[in-house]
């Protein structure tokens, strides 16, 4: 059983007091995202006021963040013989988008193999199934306007098709046959080798690239997310065609797999594609058993220690680049609405009194991440670490001093509210987000959930929850003026 994030409803605004414009925008903008969340499909507001109607500004707001549309509106889930099938149906909606998430991620990954699961699915969505030539294949999409994407991440490989609802059913086949009996001609595998050495070769070229790489290093140093999901150089070398092919074979386990569709396909469509073409896939109710012993279901948290920095010297740059990870809960812990909302306060004021009020840097942000075991981020570019980072730990510590005023703190959410539904406008977008919450935050139903979480957060609770999990940040810094210390980094 799934486990669920507390749903308590709270109204927006406060009593006797009109919206603020932040508000007005807010609803008007997710009334529009609504149209696209629900294809259309848009329950009407009661009470809707006529032309010169003398009611209150604040009513029509409210009518309008009532009329919004839920992420999981129309969506179901089931079990077809051990494969887990989440589905939106849009009617009318002329697209489809279907991901196929595999779970496992970097709790299974080979060191001596490592990469190869990337490689593979990129090899195999690159050049189509055995049954066709490559130009055959791109051909066949370019006709149809579908798009065909594969990648491995650190909770899980995902396979994407995209395309018109009355191709879906062709098309769907058509990702499940590429994975399970995939080409992987060599022309491929050397275009596809040549890609991802580059890749490798200049991770650390970029500043910023190479700050996230070296905090990377730092952070997760005894940990999977360490790895890389593309491999090194020693790994990628050396692939050959029949380990593509046998890392695929070991990806499509139907318990591992999740399946999200979202638009014009039926439920009873998608649930006869998923058994006509995934049911017959091995079985094994088990996999999650790693040789170690470890549970591959539920990656181990990141491990709490005192702060920390990793330097890389690069002489000749005109700024430090910085970037700090801190542990901080995921979707299933009951601190995740609000931190997810004391973070967006926190970038705000870092923005603020970095680089409006002292101009001490043009780039700086807070950030939290999604994942199984989940990160939260310090990021900045800086010319005087020493002072800079002192603000930045001045910051966060009258987060904890001084409780964010109620009314800030509601127009924080209702900004966050309007970018986390625009995000939503492609079936995609939507497919991503069901499953993220299915895999990492406790069940797909939780995308709306912890909205009304986040509604309920006090601002004690934003400042019990900064106090709590922003600290012991492990940092990577590019460091271009190698006279920085590390006491600049050890303020939190």
């Amino acid at each position: 059983m799934h486990n669920k994030l507390k749903l308590i409803s709270r109204k927006n605004g406060r009593a006797g007091t009109a919206p603020t414009s932040t508000q007005r925008n807010s609803a008007r903008t997710m009334l529009t995202v609504a149209v696209i969340l629900a294809g259309g499909l848009v329950a009407a507001c009661g009470g809707q006021q006529q032309a010169g109607d003398g009611g209150s500004e604040a009513a029509a707001v409210g009518a309008e963040q009532n009329a919004v549309a839920r992420l999981t509106d129309n969506t179901g889930a089931h079990d077809i013989d051990g494969i887990r099938l989440i589905v939106k149906h849009i009617p009318d909606a002329p697209f489809t988008h279907a991901g196929i998430y595999i779970r496992g991620g970097a709790m299974t990954w080979d060191d001596a193999l490592l990469g190869v699961e990337e490689f593979a699915l990129n090899v195999a969505t690159g050049a189509g199934p055995a049954s066709m030539t490559k130009a055959e294949y791109s051909a066949l999409l370019d006709r149809t306007g579908t798009e065909l994407s594969a990648s491995s991440g650190y909770d899980a490989a995902t396979a994407h098709v995209d395309s018109l609802a009355a191709n879906f059913d062709r098309m769907f086949a058509l990702l499940v046959e590429t994975l399970r009996e995939p080409a992987l001609p060599e022309s491929e595998i050397g275009l596809v080798r040549e890609g991802t050495m580059s890749a490798i070769r200049t991770m650390f070229d970029d500043p910023d690239s190479a700050a996230r790489h070296t905090a990377r290093l730092n952070a997760f140093a005894d940990h999977p997310y360490g790895k890389v999901p593309f491999g090194t150089e020693e790994t990628v070398s050396g692939f050959t065609a029949a380990q593509l092919r046998a890392a695929l074979e070991s990806l499509l386990v139907r318990e591992r797999l999740l399946v999200v569709i979202v638009g014009g396909t039926s439920e009873a469509e998608a649930r006869r594609l998923v058994s006509e073409h995934l049911s017959d896939l091995p079985s094994d109710p088990d996999w999650y058993n790693n040789a170690d012993g470890s549970d591959a279901r539920t990656m181990a948290p990141l491990p709490e220690s005192s702060s920390d920095v990793r330097f890389m010297d690069r002489g000749g740059l005109p700024t430090n680049y910085v970037l700090g990870y801190y542990p901080a809960p995921n979707g299933t812990h009951a601190d995740y609405p609000a931190l997810r909302l004391a973070i967006e306060v926190l970038s705000d004021r870092l923005f603020e009194e970095v680089r409006t009020k002292r101009n001490l840097s043009y780039a700086v942000s807070s950030r939290l991440a999604f994942r199984n075991a989940n990160v939260g981020t310090v990021y900045v570019t800086a010319t005087d670490p020493p002072t800079t980072m002192g603000v930045i730990f001045d910051t966060i510590q009258n987060m904890v001093d001084e409780p964010v005023p109620d009314s800030d703190l509601r127009d924080q959410l209702e900004g966050y509210l309007t970018r986390y539904y625009m995000r939503q406008q492609s079936m995609g977008a939507q497919v991503g987000t069901l499953a993220d919450w299915e895999l990492n935050g406790g069940g797909y139903e939780n995308a709306d959930a912890f909205i009304d979480a986040m509604r309920a957060v006090t601002p004690e609770d934003v400042s019990r929850v900064v106090d709590t999990w922003v600290r012991n940040i492990q940092y990577g810094v590019v460091r271009g003026d190698s006279t920085v210390q590390d006491s600049a980094f050890t303020g939190r």
